[in-house]
């Protein structure tokens, strides 16, 4: 765009431009500085004030007007000749002077010859009715739009502006009005194709071109909305001043030890370009030994205290701004719409730290503001508050004693919402170390997609752990040997793949019910997990293929080998239910106090775990957590429906209080090896009940095979189990009013016949 300078001149008296001129200009287009739109501004007032605006197509004379036009100067034929003209002029719009209308003449003869000529050039003379009707709609539209500001044209000429489309008629109309004195500015944000079907040689007027075309995201005429985006604009090139100025990761060494470099003074951290602030950034997941994980991050926080530099532990969920906080940002909560509260909240933000910390400050919430797409006022507002508060409660504390020796350090040990990620971005932005601890190496997850994952340097430890609290003590360690060592590679090199696994190397899994044929079912039923279709893991979590399964009728109707294939697959790791309803309903009491477990649908694990009632305080603390996890899956997921309100608490109740035997069952759970059954036999016509479902639902999501034996065909797991979740059979035909035998004692179908049975033959009793 022209210099600012070069606008200004519009607004001098003709007679001190240089050199002296009128001005006719198109702008087409925009800049982002916003350059065009303050000129446009001020422009637009005085057009609107003493001037004339046109931002429609003009519409042609009513005929009345027309006639009135002919009542004044009598009827003629064909183009008018000059002398013709003057005396139209001379009649039609008397009330201007005669100086005036002396340069008008001019003007409208000067504007047919253009046309003539336009005509000529493109091999198309025009017919002089088509120029007596292009004349006859200028003097109208200059009757009843040019003569109330010709008659003010002098010294300080009048602004004319036009925007939009345009057609040849409406600029020959403006071109009238430049050569009679006044100032033109044609606009097109868009495009400029039919400002130059209208003037193909470009004459008319001078171009000036922006770098952007389209709809501004700010009108002209909208002259709040452009304040306000000035302001910010003022905003973004102050903090624009900073641009550079940190320097994060880049200055470490190759095999530079974090824990070390994090604690390093700023004199010896070597930027690649002086003066920068180096800073730097990890994002750690896993953990190796948990006594030495944790023994880590406890010396590391007793180094820090010891260090002299500003430092601070998030190790909890970061409490929500106060109303003191909020109060900084009150304009942010008035204004009507996204730019507004921008402006309002960066223009407002202030750090400790030094002017540099402010704009760093300022320069790193505008950059995530842009990354954000919700332009909603409300929840943009609440977003953008929210962060400005965090961000100045953490830098406050941070640079509150800042010495140029040090740069504060944020260590992190929790997981993370986005918004509180977007902070750790903010705090690396402003030259903040930022070291985050996540054992367990799920928490990678949350990440994903964030600029903090490209931009940090990633540390994998190959285990994961549980959160716990951050350590507040050093724990006793022991010392390895040199025959563990040897034991501890031995180990990577054997279970570092996907092939072999050491007993209970991994802590989650994630349960994907297989659909096969009915054959399938008793191949795979005693194949361990890592050996069926589609087993795999992913980050330390195991995804086990499992069987949820309803069979249908009997093979055959043979009654004898249906329950020898039963009793086959009721092998030690299973648990079986002969009958239903199986299982009973928990009494009142467990139902009321499971409601103090939940906070608006979520479980509470630690106000479990903490209850007087937890029935699970016996078992590993990697079971105790896994059972939670899956009771929230559970919680979450539409796997039962035909429930009610009350469904929660009775859930809670139900798997707060599961049986021994189920128990042993998950505990014993590797979910690589040999996968623990549930075997159900409904040979009646009794329905299962939501106790039952809820038992199935929840063992199905921890990863058992579930296998439902229904020989009359009836309903009994539908009521409650959406049935996308299970697959069903039909074996054979319908058998009814059988009776289940002991399994347990029933030859199991591989088992040898002894010699008296063979010689007598005879089976053993059911």
């Amino acid at each position: 765009m022209p210099a600012l300078s070069l606008f200004d001149m519009y607004f001098l008296e003709p007679e001190k431009r240089r050199p002296p001129q009128l001005f006719f200009s198109r702008l087409i287009g925009w800049d982002e500085a916003g350059e065009t739109m303050r000129f446009l501004h001020r422009y637009w007032r005085r057009a609107t004030q003493s001037g004339l605006w046109l931002r429609q197509t003009l519409p042609n004379p009513a005929d009345n007007e027309i006639s009135r036009f002919f009542a004044a100067v009598g009827h003629f034929d064909g183009a008018p000749a000059p002398q013709t003209v003057s005396r139209h002029v001379t009649i039609w719009l008397g009330q201007l002077r005669p100086e005036r209308r002396d340069i008008l003449v001019r003007a409208v003869n000067s504007a047919l010859a253009s046309l003539r000529d336009m005509g000529r050039a493109q091999s198309r003379p025009a017919a002089e009715s088509i120029e007596r009707n292009a004349y006859i709609k200028l003097m109208c539209w200059i009757s009843s739009l040019g003569a109330p500001i010709l008659r003010r044209a002098g010294a300080n000429p009048p602004k004319v502006l036009y925007e939009g489309e345009i057609t040849r008629h409406e600029l020959l109309f403006l071109r009238v009005l430049a050569l009679s004195g006044c100032d033109v500015v044609y606009v097109n944000f868009n495009s400029e194709q039919s400002y130059k079907r209208a003037d193909p040689e470009g004459s008319f007027s001078v171009p000036l071109y922006g770098a952007k075309t389209g709809t501004p995201p700010t009108h002209y005429s909208d002259g709040d909305a452009l304040r306000l985006q000035e302001a910010r604009a003022a905003v973004r090139r102050d903090a624009d001043k900073v641009a550079g100025v940190v320097e994060t990761n880049t200055w470490l060494a190759d095999g530079d030890d974090f824990w070390e470099a994090a604690l390093r003074e700023n004199r010896f951290r070597r930027a690649a370009q002086a003066p920068r602030l180096c800073n730097l950034c990890f994002l750690c997941f896993g953990a190796d030994q948990r006594d030495e994980y944790r023994n880590r991050l406890f010396l590391f926080r007793e180094k820090l205290r010891q260090s002299g530099k500003g430092w601070l532990l998030l190790d909890r969920k970061i409490p929500n701004p106060t109303n003191e906080e909020i109060a900084n940002f009150r304009e942010a909560q008035q204004a009507k719409d996204r730019r507004g509260i921008e402006e309002a909240v960066v223009s407002r933000l202030s750090v400790a730290g030094g002017e540099t910390a402010v704009l760093l400050a300022r320069r790193a919430l505008l950059a995530l503001f842009d990354r954000q797409k919700d332009d909603n006022p409300g929840r943009f507002g609440n977003y953008a508050i929210k962060m400005a508060c965090w961000l100045k409660r953490c830098a406050d504390l941070l640079f509150a004693d800042y010495r140029l020796e040090h740069q504060p350090l944020l260590l992190c040990y929790c997981p993370l919402l986005p918004a509180e990620i977007d902070l750790l971005w903010l705090l690396k932005e402003i030259a903040v170390d930022v070291l985050y601890f996540a054992p367990d190496k799920e928490a990678q997850a949350a990440f994903r997609g964030h600029a903090l994952l490209r931009e940090a340097r990633i540390v994998e430890w190959p285990d994961s752990a549980r959160w716990e609290p951050f350590p507040d003590k050093e724990t006793r360690t022991r010392v390895a040997t040199v025959a563990y060592n040897a034991a501890r590679e031995l180990d990577q090199l054997l279970y570092g793949g996907t092939d072999l696994f050491r007993a209970r190397q991994f802590p989650r899994s994630k349960p994907v019910t297989l659909k096969t044929t009915y054959d399938e079912i008793g191949i795979l039923w005693n194949a361990e997990a890592k050996y069926r279709p589609n087993f795999q893991v992913n980050e330390g979590t195991v995804v086990v293929p499992t069987i949820f399964a309803k069979i249908c009728g009997v093979e055959k109707g043979d009654v004898e080998a249906y329950w020898d294939r039963i009793s086959g697959m009721a092998a030690a790791n299973a648990y079986v239910i002969p009958r239903a309803p199986f299982f009973s309903r928990p009494g009142n009491q467990p139902i009321a106090q499971a409601q103090a477990f939940l906070n608006k649908g979520r479980l509470d694990a630690r106000a479990v775990k903490t209850a007087s009632s937890y029935a699970y305080a016996f078992l590993p603390e990697d079971t105790q957590d896994t059972i939670l996890e899956k009771i929230q899956e559970l919680l979450d997921q539409n796997i039962l429906h035909n429930i009610d309100g009350n469904f929660s608490q009775l859930a809670l109740a139900i798997l707060l209080n599961l049986e021994r035997d189920i128990l042993r069952l998950i505990q014993n759970f590797d979910y690589t090896k040999a996968i623990p059954k549930l075997v159900v036999i409904d040979t009646t016509e009794h329905m299962f009940s939501l106790e039952d479902c809820i038992h199935m639902a929840f063992l199905n999501l921890l990863g058992f095979d579930i296998v439902i034996f229904a020989p009359p065909g009836y309903r009994d797991i539908e009521h409650y189990i959406r049935t996308e979740f299970f697959e069903t059979y039909q074996a054979g035909e319908y058998a009814y009013n059988l009776v289940v035998p002991n399994l347990r004692e029933r030859k199991k179908p591989d088992e040898p016949e002894s010699f008296l049975d063979k010689l007598f033959g005879r089976r053993k009793s059911v």
